[in-house]
């Protein structure tokens, strides 16, 4: 199975504050299912202010801001999210993908070994959307990004990014077949 995981953070840190958490498990085909969680970070998250100045110009500029729309009944404790949640989600990865891994796999692992808890993916399955994208640029083999149903929505910017990978791996392998004729 492939996965693509993108999270909202009020941080930039390894223990940013998670407030969002979206994942896909994708297929060559497309989307075969979706995950979405609005999440309450541990008070010994970190914050920062210039990504909630960040947030703020985005919610100025009609960006929906994480969970908004949603009652406090249905925003759950980050270490439930983790474990009932996102690991519940995520079975068995061949790949977990992320637009970059170093941003939103890093602070997802992070979360989870405050927790004590161990990530539900091997290191080897992490995939990097912009690393395959230089690649293929490198190659010549350009692909437009698809644009989110709701930008900077975890579920909605991981569904787009999976598009993308689905996309960029087509091309790839078309240009290797076009190659070998």
């Amino acid at each position: 199975m492939h996965y693509m995981i993108d999270i909202e953070t009020l941080g930039t840190g390894s223990r940013a504050p998670i407030i969002q958490i979206g994942a896909v498990r994708f297929g060559d085909k497309g989307v075969i299912k979706t995950f979405t969680i609005d999440v309450e970070p541990p008070d010994d998250s970190e914050f920062s202010m210039r990504t909630i100045r960040w947030w703020i110009q985005q919610v100025k500029c009609g960006v929906e801001f994480p969970g908004s729309r949603w009652s406090d009944s249905q925003v759950v404790p980050l270490e439930e999210a983790l474990n009932k949640g996102l690991r519940k989600f995520i079975k068995s990865p061949q790949e977990v993908w992320a637009n970059p891994p170093t941003f939103d796999l890093t602070i997802l692992q992070e979360a989870y070994h405050r927790f004590g808890l161990k990530a539900p993916w091997h290191y080897r399955a992490q995939r990097c959307c912009k690393t395959l994208a230089s690649t293929c640029k490198e190659l010549g083999i350009i692909v437009e990004r698809p644009r989110p149903e709701n930008h900077h929505d975890a579920m909605s910017d991981a569904i787009a990014q999976a598009y993308w990978v689905i996309m960029l791996k087509q091309a790839f392998k078309e240009r290797v077949h076009a190659d070998e004729r």
